[in-house]
């Protein structure tokens, strides 16, 4: 079988979010050594800051959380990278569970490409107020009932891990394609070798409960034939599907 969807890069927008936080995260620890003099140099920075973020300077994540609650305009803010990220929610965890529910404030002037220390503030900044924003709505909005997940779902955090479990040490051995909007929501992994077949039925059923997921989530297994020729093509092996940790056979027909 041959498909143009390509497998999921989730490598590089691992290895760009994590370059990008430990940039953020030195250069906070160099500022604070500087002690009074880094206070100085932060304020020089903000204050010959003019760009989409300039509003990040005054802003407070629990002031701006409280009004939008009370006005009833429930929003996460999102913010740009090698890939769109929705701090403290997830981008798969919003797709599935807040999606038609929940507005997306995109924090425009935001990147993963930071070209000097003033948009390093302010892009630190950024972050941090999307983060702690995000994380007191997303409390008060999953205590009001809103979301379309059971309490504790974490599709963000239980597709990553599976997303590295398939992958295998040398991240080679295999992909993972998530299709959690579907009813039931679906799963599409390829591996390499065709014998990690069941050790990948019972993995995956594992993690998904391991993270909050209890609901049936069907999951479709092929081998991955590696080129020529040119492109991504697999073969099926079967299909299984996962209910509260606990895996069904690998059958031939998923729909069954």
């Amino acid at each position: 079988m041959y498909t143009e969807r390509p497998p999921k890069k989730f490598r590089q927008y691992h290895l760009a979010k994590s370059s990008l936080s430990l940039y953020n995260r030195e250069m906070t620890s160099v500022l604070r050594s500087l002690g009074v003099l880094g206070i100085f140099l932060v304020g020089l920075v903000t204050n010959s800051f003019s760009g989409p973020l300039d509003w990040v300077e005054s802003a407070l994540p629990g002031e701006s959380y409280r009004k939008d609650a009370t006005s009833g305009k429930y929003r996460f803010y999102a913010t740009f990278g090698y890939a769109e990220d929705i701090p403290s929610v997830g981008v798969t965890t919003f797709a599935k569970c807040y999606s038609g529910k929940v507005e997306l404030t995109r924090m425009q002037g935001t990147s993963d490409v930071i070209e000097d220390a003033k948009q390093g503030v302010f892009d630190a900044r950024a972050r941090d107020f999307a983060r702690e924003y995000n994380l007191r709505m997303k409390l008060f909005i999953d205590s009001k009932g809103l979301s379309k997940c059971a309490p504790g779902a974490d599709w963000e955090s239980a597709t990553n891990e599976l997303n590295e479990y398939v992958w295998g040490k040398d991240q080679q051995q295999g992909t993972l394609s998530d299709f959690v909007d579907r009813v039931p929501p679906s799963l599409s992994i390829a591996i390499v070798d065709r014998k990690r077949a069941n050790d990948v039925r019972l993995a995956t059923c594992k993690i998904l409960e391991r993270n909050g997921v209890r609901e049936t989530v069907r999951v479709d297994v092929s081998q991955w034939l590696r080129p020529p020729p040119e492109g991504f093509h697999t073969a099926p092996i079967g299909g299984f599907r996962c209910s509260k940790g606990v895996a069904s056979p690998l059958f031939e027909n998923p729909d069954r």
